[in-house]
């Protein structure tokens, strides 16, 4: 081989010259460095966010619900950056951010891509949607006042008002005492419809009655506050109630209230009204043994344990030794059943 030959072979271009990574070292195929440490950039677009306490937050020109802190950071991943990335640490860290109205703060969120974690700024400000700046405060417009308010009932209202919530059905207060429950809500409004699904529910009735409160420094119109009243049945399904002279046992409180006559075992319907709410007593059920069943039933009596005869229309099959619940009235006695 003649030596310009093997000055030629010898001769390779600088872009045929295999690159090393200048960080780790490692060969590069394109770029500077590898693809580990090659600088990962995330594209995205500037998020600045209005938060209510209610659970609602400020988004195209509107406010709109979201469930939690963690799934609306999801959501704001989604909108606002480009590539496909997945949630590390949102604003749920922060558990106590919603009770911090008036709070202005760049608060960070942390994000993996490709293996990298990234820190993404979000311009916070907790402030109150409108309607919901009544909350917290004296001011109300009318009350719905719960009365014979079981725990069923109760606890109906609670998961109705909270499910509504996104849509500003709001009470600024509720005062819990005996077996009345009084809710002040900030739109008068929005109380009829929790009152007629309380009666649907749980039977009773509805009075309303509003109050002048004000008058409008504008309009010169008299402003009035709404006050109704649902006055629920004071007993439930599966008490015994006198209606009249006949001893009822209750199935269904509802609207139209459901119940078997003890004496005849027939079925009866009636409604819990303003002109007969003075005419419902609750019997007090009592517990006692099967004594015998045949010829006829018969139980011992609870307060001497002496064997007493006792009505069976329920058509209830029974053993002798059986515990079971009954009532009695005028020295007559009803069994209800174990």
């Amino acid at each position: 081989m003649k030596i310009k030959d093997i000055f030629i072979n010898s001769f390779i271009l600088p872009s045929d010259m295999e690159k090393f990574c200048p960080k780790c070292g490692k060969p590069v195929k394109k770029g500077v460095f590898c693809e580990n440490c090659e600088e990962k950039t995330l594209e995205y677009k500037q998020i600045k966010i209005r938060l209510c306490p209610s659970k609602r937050y400020f988004h195209k020109g509107q406010w709109k619900g979201f469930r939690d802190l963690r799934s609306l950071s999801e959501k704001l991943l989604r909108q606002n950056v480009e590539q496909k990335t997945e949630l590390v640490t949102g604003l749920e860290a922060y558990s106590d951010l919603l009770e911090k109205p008036g709070l202005k703060k760049e608060i960070p969120i942390v994000l993996l891509y490709e293996g990298r974690e990234f820190v993404l700024p979000v311009e916070t400000e907790v402030t109150y949607s409108p309607g919901v700046s009544k909350v917290g405060s004296a001011y109300y417009e009318g009350i719905l006042q719960l009365r014979n308010a079981s725990a069923e009932s109760r606890e109906y209202a609670k998961k109705f008002l909270l499910s509504k919530s996104k849509k500003q059905v709001l009470v600024n207060k509720v005062v819990d005492k005996n077996s009345s429950v009084d809710y002040y809500f900030t739109d008068k409004k929005k109380m009829r419809p929790l009152a007629l699904k309380l009666v649907r529910n749980f039977g009773g009735y509805i009075s309303e009655n509003p109050q002048l409160f004000s008058k409008d420094k504008q309009t010169s119109k008299d402003i009035y506050r709404q006050n109704i009243l649902v006055e629920l049945p004071p007993f439930g399904e599966g008490d015994v109630i006198v209606m009249g002279e006949t001893l009822i046992l209750v199935k269904k409180a509802e609207k139209i209230i459901t119940g078997i006559n003890l004496e005849t075992g027939k079925k009866t319907t009636f409604s819990y009204t303003p002109a007969n709410s003075d005419s419902f007593n609750v019997v007090s059920q009592e517990k006692t043994t099967v004594s015998q069943t045949r010829p006829e039933l018969y139980v011992l009596r609870p307060d001497t344990y002496q064997p007493v005869k006792a009505g069976n229309p329920l058509g209830l099959s029974l053993v002798p030794g059986q515990k079971i619940k009954l009532v009695s009235r005028e020295q007559k006695y009803y069994v209800l059943g174990a």
